[in-house]
């Protein structure tokens, strides 16, 4: 089963490279209103004028991330809901947090070292 958060219809298939630290918070901008229809989400960027769909999987990532608050957990909960090896889910999640974060809808905060 490969992973396709986003719909296809959003024009920006550019493969975005971004490192994530695993020290790290994520949370939504405050721009960004989300709605649950069905298993999808759906994403108004208020500032950007913009909305944009997530798949069932998508929904998954982006719960995944928000409620676990850590890459490597996110991928572990992932990893007992599809069946996919964990270096790629993780690959996945990464390139999730990047494209989410380069579109202003997800910000993505270092967390300072204790």
């Amino acid at each position: 089963m490969r992973a396709v958060p986003f719909r296809r219809s959003i024009d920006d298939r550019k493969r975005i490279s971004l490192k994530v630290k695993e020290r790290t918070m994520y949370r939504l901008n405050d721009s960004a209103m989300s709605t649950l229809v069905d298993d999808e989400t759906v994403i108004l960027d208020s500032a950007g004028g913009k909305y944009y769909g997530l798949n069932a999987t998508g929904t998954r990532m982006l719960a995944a991330i928000l409620e676990t608050q850590d890459l490597q957990a996110a991928v572990a909960r992932m990893s007992a809901e599809y069946e996919v090896e964990q270096e790629k889910l993780r690959k996945d999640l990464e390139q999730f947090i990047a494209t989410m974060s380069q579109r202003g809808l997800l910000l993505v905060e270092t967390k300072e070292p204790a």
